[in-house]
């Protein structure tokens, strides 16, 4: 058997830690992301700004500043801070958790005391949001959903991070097979684009036999790969890089001192040859990290290191 030797590539050049202008996207995800099917009820936390606090307790906030505003949607939680910079919202994103029929969430928490991952139960009357949690005493949150300046706020984070941009990715190389590519750069054409300091990309693949190429000599498929790149698309400029192998998945990150990409490592993850894989691939503030079919097989961020 014997699969196109590139079946999924992502390159990925022109720095993708060189940072843009606006606010900073922290992503601390430990996945997210909708499973299953069917129909989801609605919850009572979407489509809000929470400003979530301690009851009783009142932050001082100047005329330039922000409330700090939590937004829940499906599995993904983004919180939005302009305590380093009035006016200008940091985006920290994370995964939760809830129960709508029992009304209970997890989620994380910034309070007084730090970061702190908090579980309740929830009620929502009237704009308005109480949570009786195990940890964290009882919170109150205000919808801030018609307060002007939050909400350009959050448009105007969101627009300079990224959220909801969509790319079209063509195979525009003809000497090779199975390879689709996003270049943000192309010294040919000198066409730039500013570099993605972090993201998330999901795509399907599936590993199959292709029929209409030879089998290799010792019986053996080549490896299918998702892989990013910073200043080119060369081995030693590789960021991070997912691998699909004879039913194994595997992966690698940045090489060291300019050489090519580090060793390959088995992810501990497995396969059948024909199956869709789901694959989502988080990069970001010099970290990597994936999961297939749901399942992270690398959970802890991979640090990465860049390479110019």
């Amino acid at each position: 058997m014997r699969v196109s030797k590139v079946a999924a590539a992502v390159a990925i050049s022109t720095g993708l830690l060189m940072g843009c202008n606006g606010p900073e996207v922290i992503d601390e995800s430990n996945g997210g992301g909708n499973s299953g099917g069917g129909t989801t009820p609605t919850s009572d936390l979407a489509g809000s700004y929470w400003q979530i606090s301690e009851q009783g307790s009142a932050a001082a906030q100047s005329s330039a500043d922000l409330p700090n505003v939590y937004v829940f949607d499906g599995t993904t939680q983004h919180y939005y801070d302009d305590d380093a910079t009035p006016g200008t919202y940091t985006i920290y994103t994370t995964s939760f958790t809830e129960d709508i029929d029992a009304k209970t969430i997890t989620f994380t928490y910034y309070g007084e005391s730090g970061e702190v991952e908090t579980t309740g139960d929830y009620s929502v009357s009237g704009g308005a949001l109480t949570i009786d949690t195990d940890n964290s005493g009882t919170l109150s949150g205000a919808d801030q959903s018609e307060n002007s300046a939050v909400t350009d706020a959050v448009t105007e984070a969101n627009d300079n991070a990224g959220f909801n941009n969509s790319v079209q990715i063509q195979d525009t190389l003809t000497t090779d097979v199975g390879e689709l590519r996003l270049k943000l750069s192309d010294s040919s054409t000198g066409a730039t684009v500013d570099s993605i300091a972090s993201g998330r990309l999901t795509v399907d693949v599936i590993y199959q036999e292709d029929e209409d190429t030879v089998q290799d000599a010792d019986g053996t498929g080549d490896n299918a790969y998702i892989s990013l790149y910073t200043n080119g698309t060369s081995n030693k400029n590789l960021y991070g890089e997912v691998i699909l192998s004879e039913g194994k998945v595997q992966y690698r990150g940045a090489g060291v001192g300019g050489v090519s990409g580090g060793s390959i490592t088995d992810a501990g993850g497995t396969f059948t040859n024909g199956e869709k894989l789901a694959i989502e691939v988080t990069w970001g503030n010099s970290e990597f990290k994936f999961k297939v079919n749901d399942e992270e097989l690398l959970a802890k961020s991979l640090k990465m290191r860049l390479l110019l």
